[in-house]
């Protein structure tokens, strides 16, 4: 893959999070549970909580910051890799709240 091809491909995913966080804003509780304590994801099983403004920019952000840090290296995969797999922890992470 190509450099810029690679860049595009992370900006929209970036832009995906970034969008899904704002259509989902108004269904999200003010506090967002973002550890568990077991797997039954329950309501009263998060242990850590976020206030929903920081949710909106907290996961993009690393993945800008990440990205950062990332492009320079040989490897664009790992790149590609890291950014999916946190555009699915945000999905989930949403989806776990409301």
């Amino acid at each position: 893959m190509k450099r810029d091809t690679v860049f595009y491909i992370v900006a929209g995913m970036i832009a995906i999070t970034l969008l899904s966080n704002f259509i989902a804003y108004r269904s999200l509780p003010d506090q967002m549970g973002i550890q568990v304590k077991s797997f039954q994801f329950k309501a009263d099983d998060f242990t850590n909580y976020i206030p929903k403004r920081v949710f909106l920019f907290l996961i993009p952000g690393i993945q800008i910051v990440a990205s950062i840090f990332r492009g320079g290296r040989k490897s664009k995969t790992s790149l590609l890799v890291l950014n999916t797999v946190l555009v699915i922890v945000n999905c989930f992470t949403i989806y776990i709240n409301l």
